[in-house]
């Protein structure tokens, strides 16, 4: 048996509409909303808020977002990476250090009791892996997911478990990982196929993925830790740049790339291969690892 259950949104008190982005449809049905001067309220600076806000600009719409977090992405990324991201917002009313109480039908209420109107609400804050149907199958559930090996078999030998629901053991970066990203599910489940015909993959890849947002591309590889020390890496162009992650043994356990694909690609090589940092030339983005 192969667990795809995927991830469940999460969303806020109240009872007005809010509209959260997992599927298709949910994008068509956000889509109708973006319209010329329409009040867009963006819960959440992450990457569903970057994206969306980026999108609603595009299309003429007013757009606030409300974060709880002191800077965007402040929670994948850090506080240091997320202030740097400060000045790409200039155009969107960004509320940080802010709770929201509930969404009702005017808008968004703050827990000060503020109202912000909107013609639209959005909920990006993040998702839960659908796993509470599995309470009584005795299968292992950590990190937010079913966890899994490197050929995504759970516990259990004959269940497997890919995508979103899935939390699989990573020998590269020596925890486990739950990116919840297309890659992880695209490799996911060619792993466990290869398994379950026999010819096992045992795929421990580096995740990775990118977001397009206010006119920007960035790319991101491993996976960060909070104790890992983060270096900021400058280039001669001010719009490009990166930050890397390296691990108490001096090992690079994650990279973002702004504008330089190139420095993503070294990276991720790097990130494989376990390489030492030389740490007298991780604050240059052109210089290799």
């Amino acid at each position: 048996m192969v667990i795809a259950t995927g991830a469940c949104p999460v969303t806020l008190p109240g009872d007005g509409p809010q509209v959260t982005l997992r599927t298709r449809e949910d994008a068509e049905r956000l889509r109708e909303s973006l319209v010329p001067g329409a009040r867009l309220v963006v819960i959440g600076a992450g990457w569903i808020g970057a994206e969306v806000s980026t999108a609603a600009l595009t299309r003429g719409c007013r757009v606030t977002c409300v974060e709880l977090g002191a800077a965007p992405l402040e929670g994948p990324l850090g506080p240091e990476v997320g202030r740097r991201l400060l000045p790409w917002w200039q155009d969107v009313d960004l509320r940080t250090s802010t709770r929201v109480r509930e969404v009702s039908a005017e808008g968004v209420v703050l827990a000060d009791g503020e109202l912000i109107p909107a013609d639209a609400v959005v909920t990006g804050v993040g998702v839960r892996a659908d796993t509470d149907w599995l309470a009584r199958a005795g299968l292992a559930v950590e990190a937010g997911g079913v966890a899994v090996d490197a050929d995504r078999r759970t516990s259990d030998p004959h269940v497997f478990a890919v995508g979103d629901v899935a939390a699989r053991w990573s020998d590269l970066l020596g925890r486990r990982v739950h990116p919840g990203h297309w890659d992880e599910a695209v490799n996911g489940a060619l792993a466990a196929a290869g398994s379950i015909v026999g010819t096992p993959k045992s795929a421990d890849d580096v995740p990775y993925f990118w977001s397009d947002q206010f006119g920007r591309k960035l790319q991101y590889v491993g996976q960060r830790h909070p104790g890992d020390r983060v270096f900021l890496r400058e280039h001669d162009d001010p719009e490009r740049w990166g930050a890397a992650w390296i691990d108490a043994e001096g090992r690079l356990s994650a990279h973002l790339s702004v504008g330089f694909p190139r420095s993503m690609v070294q990276a991720r090589v790097a990130i494989a291969e376990r390489r030492i940092i030389d740490l007298s030339r991780v604050g240059s983005l052109t210089e290799s690892f």
